[in-house]
């Protein structure tokens, strides 16, 4: 499947599964110095070919100014570690889980050991604060959670970073709910 059309297929599953809305997250993949990323203002569920931008990783160029306002975290999360696809959603029960917590851990780890210490970091979205934490995390972790903002997912394909990051938000849905159900 061409690069366009895997990221229209998991902009859509993205969005299917609840994972973010229309108007937020983004996704990006590096293909030797060609780096594909979502334009800003794309909506997940319905990209289009000039919602897919083709950037050198290593030359600035003005179609940056296109470019989603995460590709600064991006761009550090490729120089930092040798993924080479990132998903990035504002997946709902992750950063209620996340709100108070410096790292998320699941029971689950022996079926899906990237859900096992989950760093969350902090940092205003598209700063470069934001992508030296993310990056750094991301060292260590497929999975990154920004306190009280969303989730990065990096793999070397796509399909991983969207299995990582389903499985992240399922489990995290499945925390909160039953917290509430035992609550009430």
């Amino acid at each position: 499947m061409r690069i366009e059309d895997q990221f229209v297929f998991y902009g859509k599953k993205c969005v299917k599964e609840g994972m973010t809305t229309s108007f937020f997250g983004n996704i990006s993949f590096l293909q030797g110095d060609l780096l594909y990323i979502t334009a800003s203002g794309a909506m997940l569920d319905d990209l289009g070919r000039n919602d897919i931008l083709q950037l050198n990783i290593k030359k600035e160029s003005p179609a940056e100014k296109r470019a989603s306002s995460e590709l600064c975290v991006h761009r550090k999360i490729y120089e930092r570690t040798s993924f080479k696809s990132v998903i990035h959603t504002h997946s709902l029960y992750t950063v209620i889980l996340s709100k108070y917590k410096s790292q998320l851990s699941f029971q689950l780890s022996e079926v899906l050991p990237f859900l096992e210490n989950i760093p969350v970091v902090e940092g205003r979205s598209g700063s470069m604060q934001l992508a030296e934490n993310v990056a750094t995390a991301a060292e260590k972790s497929t999975l990154v959670v920004v306190k009280e903002h969303g989730v990065f997912a990096q793999a070397p394909s796509l399909k991983e970073a969207y299995v990582r990051i389903s499985a992240l938000e399922y489990i995290s849905k499945k925390t909160v709910l039953e917290q509430i159900y035992y609550r009430g």
